[in-house]
């Protein structure tokens, strides 16, 4: 008889994760820690992001959030903002 519950290791769960979300989704997480980290190296702060702790990491996201701006110095809509903020949530989420 089969086994009712199957076991994963960590990559297949990895690999599934990421196989649910669309291309179109992966892209904008991209495009958002792209943008993070764009933002960290015109501050002169270290890029690596992922190392941060919680708390350096709410208080970076906070100033990011509020000094983001588009590639021409125009603001983005509240919108924007907001899709960048549920991106790099999902990004931190996946991590």
């Amino acid at each position: 008889m089969a086994a009712r519950f199957a076991s994963r290791n960590d990559d297949e769960i990895k690999r599934i994760r990421t196989d649910l979300s669309s291309r179109n989704t992966q892209k904008s997480n991209k495009r958002s820690t792209t943008t993070l980290k764009a933002y960290l190296t015109e501050k002169q702060q270290p890029s690596n992001f992922k190392a941060f702790d919680k708390v350096a990491l709410n208080e970076t996201l906070s100033h990011f959030y509020m000094d983001l701006r588009k590639p021409d110095g125009k603001m983005y809509k509240a919108t924007s903002v907001e899709n960048i903020r549920h991106s790099l949530a999902a990004y931190f989420l996946m991590k």
